[in-house]
C-alpha cells in the first residue's frame, strides 16, 4: 500500500507547479487583455475627441488626440486622413499631401478623401483637375464648407471667370454670415472688374473687419486704399494696427512710409523705409521711395545707386524710369536721361496695348489666343512669373498650343534648363507647324 501512496504524492507534487504556472499564465493574459482594452478605450476616446474638434474647426485641439490615436493605431486610414485635414487647415500643405498619401495607401477613399485631394490640387495650381471635384462638393447637400468655397474662388479668379467667383462668394457669405473671408475675397473680385468702384472695395474691407477687427490682410488692404484716397490719418491708424501684428512685414512698412510721405512726415517715412530695406534689401518699391527722398535732399548720386539696384529686378517700371531720368538730368548725364525717357514713352504705349488685351480677355476669358497675347506681353516686359503661370494654364487646356510652347522653349532655354526646353520643343515639332 505504501508504494501507491508515494506515487500519488509524487503526482500531487508535480501538479502544484503546473497549476501555479497555469494560474500565472491566466493572470498575465488577463492583464494583457485589460491593458489592450484600456489602450483601445483610450484610442477610441482620442478618435472621438479628434473628430469633434475637427467638426468644430478647432484644429489645434485635434493635434494631440490624433497623435495618440496614430501611436496606438499607426495603420488607421481615418486618422491619417484627419491629420491631413488638420495640416491643410493650418497651412502646412506639404504635410497634408504626405498624410493624404498615407491615408490612401491604407485604403482611404470616398467623399472626404476626394474633397481634400481637390483642395490640395488647387494649392498646386492644378485647377482643371480640382474644379470638378470641388464642384461636386459645392453642390452636395452638406454643411457649409468655407475651404471648398475659397478653393473654387481661387480657381475662378485665376481664370478670370468673375461671374462664377461672385456666385461662390455670394453663397459663402450667405451660408457663413460671420466669416470675414468672403468679403476679403470680394475686394479682389472688385479690383478685377473693369468698372471697379473704390467705395465698394472699401465697403467690403469694412465688412470683413466688422467680423474680425484683427484680420491683418483686411487692415493692410484698407490702409492702402485710404492712402491712395489721401485719407492719411485713417490709413496711419490701420498701418499701425497691422504692423503691431506683423512687425516684420516689409510691405507693411513700405505702405506706412508712403503714407507718412503723403502727410509730410519725412522722418517717419525714413524710419519705415530703413526697416523695410533691412527686411527686404532689394525690394524695388522701397528702393524707389528711398531714392525719391535722397533726390529731394540733394543726394542725387545716392538716389541713382538705389534706382540702379531697383532696376536689376524690374527695368520696365514706369515710376523708376521717370525718376531715374530726372536724377540723371540733375547729374548732368543728359544722354542717359533721354534714353530713359524714350523707354518710358515706349512702355506707356505697351501698357495701353496690355489694357486693350486685358479688356478683350475680360469679355472672353476662355479665349486661348487672347490669353497667349497676355502671356507674351508678360514675358516681353519682365513679368516672367505671371507669364509662366498663364502659359502653363493655356497648355493645361491645349497642350499643343504652338505659340505658347515656343514661349516655354525660350523661357527654359534662357535659364539653361535644356531638358525642359526640349520637352516643349517636342510639342512644337509634333504640331507640324
Amino acid at each position: 500500500m505504501g508504494a501507491p501512496s508515494d506515487e500519488n504524492a509524487a503526482r500531487h507534487s508535480l501538479r502544484r507547479p503546473i497549476r501555479r504556472a497555469v494560474a500565472a499564465t491566466l493572470a498575465i493574459s488577463a492583464g494583457v487583455i485589460l491593458l489592450l482594452s484600456m489602450a483601445y478605450g483610450l484610442s477610441h476616446d482620442d478618435a472621438r475627441k479628434a473628430r469633434r474638434a475637427i467638426r468644430a474647426r478647432r484644429f489645434e485641439d485635434a493635434r494631440e488626440p490624433l497623435s495618440r490615436w496614430l501611436r496606438a493605431h499607426p495603420d488607421s486610414a481615418e486618422a491619417h486622413l484627419l491629420k491631413a485635414q488638420v495640416a491643410y487647415s493650418q497651412g502646412r500643405h506639404s504635410e497634408a499631401t504626405e498624410e493624404l498619401k498615407n491615408a490612401y495607401d491604407r485604403g482611404a477613399r470616398g467623399d472626404s478623401f476626394e474633397r481634400l485631394r481637390g483642395l490640395l490640387l488647387v494649392r498646386n495650381r492644378q485647377f482643371s483637375d480640382a474644379e470638378p471635384i470641388l464642384l461636386r462638393e459645392f453642390a452636395a447637400e452638406r454643411a457649409p464648407d468655407p475651404d471648398v468655397d475659397e478653393a473654387l474662388t481661387i480657381i475662378y479668379l485665376e481664370n478670370s471667370r468673375l461671374k462664377e467667383a461672385g456666385w461662390v462668394l455670394d453663397r459663402w457669405a450667405r451660408d457663413v454670415p460671420d466669416d470675414p473671408k468672403p468679403y476679403l475675397w470680394r475686394t479682389e473680385l472688385d479690383r478685377r472688374s473693369p468698372d471697379q468702384d473704390p467705395d465698394q472695395i472699401e465697403a467690403h474691407y469694412r465688412e470683413a473687419l466688422k467680423r474680425d477687427p484683427n484680420l491683418a490682410a483686411a487692415q493692410l488692404g484698407l490702409a492702402e486704399l485710404l492712402r491712395m484716397s489721401r485719407r492719411f490719418d485713417e490709413a496711419k491708424n490701420l498701418y499701425e494696427s497691422y504692423l503691431t501684428q506683423c512687425p516684420d512685414d516689409a510691405t507693411g512698412h513700405l505702405g506706412a512710409a508712403r503714407n507718412a510721405l503723403g502727410s509730410g512726415d519725412q522722418e517717419g517715412a525714413l524710419r519705415h523705409l530703413d526697416r523695410a530695406l533691412a527686411l527686404a534689401p532689394d525690394d524695388k518699391g522701397t528702393l524707389i521711395e528711398r531714392a525719391r527722398i535722397d533726390f529731394r535732399r540733394g543726394a542725387a548720386a545716392d538716389a541713382l545707386k538705389a534706382l540702379d539696384r531697383a532696376a536689376r529686378s524690374d527695368s520696365f517700371d514706369p515710376d523708376l524710369l521717370a525718376l531715374r531720368a530726372r536724377v540723371l538730368t540733375r547729374l548732368g548725364r543728359t544722354d542717359d536721361a533721354m534714353a530713359d525717357q524714350d523707354r518710358l514713352r515706349t512702355l506707356k504705349r505697351d501698357q495701353a496695348r496690355l489694357d486693350e488685351i486685358s479688356e478683350r480677355l475680360f469679355r472672353d476669358p476662355d479665349n486661348l489666343s487672347v490669353q497667349y497675347e497676355v502671356a507674351q506681353w508678360m514675358f516681353e516686359h519682365g513679368r516672367t512669373d505671371a507669364g509662366v503661370r498663364l502659359a502653363r494654364k493655356i497648355l493645361s487646356v491645349d497642350p499643343n498650343h504652338i505659340e505658347t510652347n515656343r514661349l516655354m522653349v525660350n523661357y527654359h532655354a534662357a535659364r539653361g534648363e535644356t531638358g525642359l526646353a526640349n520637352y516643349y520643343r517636342l510639342a512644337v515639332g509634333s504640331s507640324g507647324k
